[in-house]
């Protein structure tokens, strides 16, 4: 038989007195006391870290790895115990035990410990001189009861009875990012370790990698996992730890000396599939969820406080062999828990690494932060409600911790991507706040500072931040919010050309590593309805929402959203009802998941917020309303109402003018003589209508209008410059190259119109990559063409508010091209669906516009042959 050795604190207990408890009780009664004795010793032994072994009548033998723990938790069941009336003996011991393939357990160390428990008397915990010893220092008080002779045992044995503890705070009920409020008053060492949670992503080890924008076969060579395991926590304000020990170790290590390390939240994730809540895991166990994470290595530790000192200890385990390599142990106060946290990473990679101190490499976790305690609370609060998507209690929050602190880099970066998510949205102040965390960067830990880095580059639209976060994706496959910023970058900076799907699958990522987040949830959520337009995935993520930010408005509409969109006709109505009476932002928040033109609700939601909205809300309903019916269902007369509505925004009027009429609608000539008249030098802020009047004037042949568009609006970009406005400088610096190539392709210099839309500042814009779509037609290049026509749409107005999101690679029109471009690729069963996707929204369009639907009618008939064929 298998015998597995190993060391251990060993705590028997026993009720004194049960006989004649029994006789007073009776069996009935004496039953019931009995499982409520054994409900306390339980509790007390999860809370304290406890291994319960076995029960013997009214005893328990329990195993702790630490010997604080054992004293600790051995006078809390006492003091418990007594609630019930009952006084018990308790007996520790630390020494070798061994336990056998079978279950069961033995070795002296064993039998030691049961005879020290049968010599305490009522009330009493007696411990042996090799626990008191462990505990030299520390505040609990040992009395000497002499030397005892145990049964059994050789020689005499000196006990010692505990007869003082410092006092154990209840453990924390919920993790930090838990979903009710934190307490008021947080101690500063908590707030710090806490703090690093949510500078950490929440991750899960890569497995089907996506080839096309994910990184490649290559990710995590050369780099050596390290998973840091909950610790085993016991002392004042310790309960905290048990996670933000993990956060603050992973830190300090990863990145030193070509290690990386688990996120803690990935690992988290792990834990929570195979260890139950009411059980206390052994040392298998917590390998194989280190295992689960991919890791190379695991760190099995424990914080324990005693008087003025945390002693920190950490044990080295090769995650592939089982084999135990060292142990770090560092001890401090807790005031200056990160210089004791840099100490016992310099232990642990001194285990793992075999290298003297000289050769260590140097860590400064305290350089990562900030040191503030009011910053670091005011930090930990904001961080629980962004990432329950309360964003306004979140911007109060983050705005006192930089009150605290102006200094601290990861404040500003919360700041920026709160100012991304307000309804107010406030350009120049996210732009402000991302600046200053760029500045601090240097200070971050490497993750975090890349991030910060490609964020700020995604709001000047530009790819600089794509490869750095290629690169920490294939350091960092678990790292959640990596995957969900490459995502969002892909998503507005539309010059990468990257399909919506694609795009999709990033956010999917994210989400599968942090499923709690709820600001990864936002898109991956929309994409169910705008993408995929999939019933029970809604459902299903709409539920991990509600789970993550129940108060979020798309949490409160989602479910009438739900009803609007997939709905039988009774919840249809019960729906529509609850739209009248909606809040303005849930109401918003329905329109947003319903964007989709497919769905039958639209226009009612759309009409909805075209009456109760605000100036802004009606004209983007205006607007949604004409897309809706003139591009999406061919019902262009239906359609042009919306055109001369007042509500619509002179830039939105231009562009929807425009785009119907690029796409081949037979707009009235009037009709866009109004929308797309020249402008002038008084025209400030309208770069997007001088943008489609100027191009509209070159589909006229009007040179001169078509110059003066150039001109004007090289001049609003001089003025954007000259207000320090660089994002819409670079916008309108982009469509007066858009209007460039397109006045070379009408003039058939074909060759140079190309090189103008290829430029990453033009392509972004949809209307060039529908224009490159048809331009890579003509030139054969049909590859090319899919991608220009099959990439992601996106609309950035410059005078109505900062992004207008629209499902276009989708849109009916776009289909029938790409119907054509799969057919010369030879892609017949792309082509079909494309196709028949066109039909299937324009079978009721204008009797005008049938004969589109009858020449893609004609090619599904031609692809049908074939395939018989």
């Amino acid at each position: 038989m298998q015998t597995e050795r190993s060391i251990a604190t060993i705590l028997f207990t026993d009720i004194v007195g049960s006989t004649e408890r029994i006789a007073e009780l009776g069996d009935q009664g004496w039953r019931e006391l009995l499982q409520q004795h054994n409900e306390v010793v339980r509790r007390e032994l999860t809370r304290f870290q406890g291994r319960e072994i076995a029960t013997a009548g009214d005893g328990f033998l329990a195993f702790f790895d630490d010997t604080a723990c054992a004293i600790l938790c051995a006078t809390a069941i006492r003091d418990a115990i007594r609630e019930l009336g009952l006084e018990i003996r308790c007996g520790l011991h630390m020494g070798q035990v061994q336990r056998g393939s079978s279950g069961g357990v033995g070795g002296i160390s064993v039998r030691v410990g049961a005879q020290v428990a049968e010599q305490a008397k009522a009330g009493e915990v007696l411990v042996t001189s090799g626990v008191r010893d462990v505990e030299l220092g520390s505040e609990i008080v040992f009395e000497d009861r002499g030397r005892h002779e145990l049964e059994g045992m050789p020689g005499q044995w000196r006990l010692f009875a505990v007869t003082n503890v410092p006092g154990a705070r209840a453990p924390l009920s919920q993790r930090v990012w838990g979903l009710r409020r934190l307490p008021q008053r947080v101690g500063v060492v908590g707030i710090v370790l806490a703090l690093v949670v949510g500078m950490t992503g929440l991750y899960l080890v890569t497995r089907d990698r996506n080839e096309s924008l994910g990184p490649g076969p290559e990710i995590g060579e050369g780099t050596h996992g390290v998973a840091v395991l909950p610790f085993r926590v016991q002392g004042l304000d310790l309960d905290l730890w048990r996670e933000g020990m993990m956060d603050l170790l992973s830190t300090g290590l990863d990145g030193a000396a070509g290690l990386r390390t688990i996120d803690s939240r990935t690992l988290m994730a792990r834990w929570d599939e195979r260890v139950s809540a009411t059980t206390t895991p052994d040392l298998a166990a917590l390998l194989q969820v280190a295992a689960a994470t991919g890791a190379r290595y695991a760190l099995v530790g424990s914080a324990v406080a005693v008087g003025e000192h945390v002693r920190l200890r950490a044990d080295v385990y090769d995650v592939e062999t089982n084999e135990r390599l060292g142990q770090g142990v560092a001890e401090g106060a807790p005031q200056d828990v990160l210089p004791v946290v840099d100490r016992l990473a310099v232990e642990v990679l001194r285990v793992i690494l075999e290298r003297g101190e000289e050769e260590l490499p140097e860590i400064d976790l305290e350089s990562l932060t900030t040191g503030s305690p009011e910053a670091l609370q005011a930090f930990l609060e904001g961080e629980v409600h962004f990432r329950h998507f309360d964003m306004s209690a979140a911007r109060d929050a983050f705005n006192l911790a930089l009150e605290a602190d102006s200094s601290f880099g990861l404040a500003h970066y919360r700041m920026a991507k709160i100012h991304e998510w307000l309804p107010l949205f406030n350009r120049t102040l996210r732009d402000r706040h991302y600046q200053y965390a760029a500045r601090l960067a240097d200070r971050l830990p490497p993750r975090e500072a890349v991030l910060v880095r490609a964020a700020r580059a995604k709001t000047r639209l530009s790819l600089d931040g794509v490869e750095p976060l290629r690169e920490a994706i294939q350091t960092y496959p678990d790292n959640a919010e990596v995957w969900y910023q490459l995502g969002d970058t892909y998503m507005h900076v539309t010059s990468a050309l990257a399909a919506v799907e694609e795009i999709d699958r990033m956010f999917e990522r994210a989400v599968e590593l942090d499923p709690g987040n709820a600001e990864y949830l936002v898109h991956h959520v929309q994409f169910a309805w705008e993408i995929h337009a999939d019933s029970a995935r809604a459902a299903r993520l709409l539920e991990m929402f509600e789970q993550a930010a129940p108060e979020a408005p798309i949490a409160v509409g989602g479910r009438t959203a739900l009803d609007l969109a997939f709905g039988d006709s009774v919840a249809h109505r019960e729906a529509v009802a609850r739209l009248h009476t909606m809040e303005l932002d849930v109401l918003r928040s329905v329109a947003r998941l319903l964007a989709h033109p497919r769905y039958a609700a639209y226009k009612i939601v759309r009409r909805e917020l075209y009456t109760r909205g605000d100036e802004v809300q009606k004209n983007l309903a205006t607007f949604s309303l004409f897309m809706d019916d003139a591009l999406w269902h061919g019902r262009l007369q239906e359609a042009l109402p919306w055109l001369d509505d007042p509500a619509m925004f002179r830039s939105q009027r231009a562009l929807a003018a425009y785009w119907a009429f690029a796409a081949g609608l037979p707009v009235p000539e009037e009709t866009l003589d109004r929308a797309l008249e020249p402008l002038d030098r008084s025209d400030i802020g309208e770069g997007e209508a001088v943008f489609y009047a100027g191009a509209f004037a070159a589909d006229r042949s009007r040179w001169p209008d078509h110059s003066s568009a150039i001109d004007l609006l090289e001049q609003h970009e001089e003025r954007a410059l000259e207000e320090a406005d660089s994002i819409a400088a670079q916008q309108l610096a982009g469509l007066a190259k858009a209007l460039q190539g397109y006045g070379l392709w009408r003039r058939g210099q074909t060759a140079g119109a190309v090189a103008l839309f290829e430029d990453p500042q033009v392509r972004g814009f949809w209307i060039v990559r529908w224009w490159l779509g048809q331009l890579y037609q003509e030139m054969g290049r049909f590859e090319d063409a899919e991608r220009a026509l099959n990439s992601y749409g996106y609309v950035r107005t410059l005078s109505v508010q900062p992004y207008f999101y629209s499902a276009l690679s989708h849109e009916p029109l776009v289909q029938n091209q790409l119907g054509r471009v799969y057919e010369a690729l030879g892609e017949d069963d792309k082509a079909y669906e494309s196709y028949e996707e066109f039909i299937e929204n324009w079978q009721d369009a204008d009797p005008e516009l049938q004969p589109m639907v009858e020449e893609a009618r004609q090619a599904i008939i031609r692809l049908e042959g074939l395939r018989r064929e």
